[in-house]
């Protein structure tokens, strides 16, 4: 049972990394959101809390990144308020 899980994952894991060629999908959030479902669901045997803040972490980090850089292109860029 326990490696049927691990390959269901793997393969959820393994679709978000294909999604990630996708641009303006959520995939960070998928992949966070796939990592605490697997955490839950192994009981955090394999991924301990700790790791799961830091995916939440890089989450964060990713979300700023991807918000920032579209305010800042838009100001060097010469964007207007028009």
């Amino acid at each position: 049972m326990e490696l049927i899980l691990v390959i269901i994952f793997l393969l959820l894991v393994f679709v978000g990394v294909c999604l990630s060629i996708i641009p303006g999908l959520p995939v960070m959030l998928y992949l966070l959101l796939v990592s605490v479902l697997f955490g839950f669901t192994d009981h955090f045997v394999r991924l301990n809390p700790n790791e799961l803040l830091i995916l939440a972490g890089l989450y964060v980090v990713s979300f700023f990144i991807d918000f920032f850089s579209g305010v800042l292109g838009a100001k060097y860029g010469g964007a207007s308020l028009k």
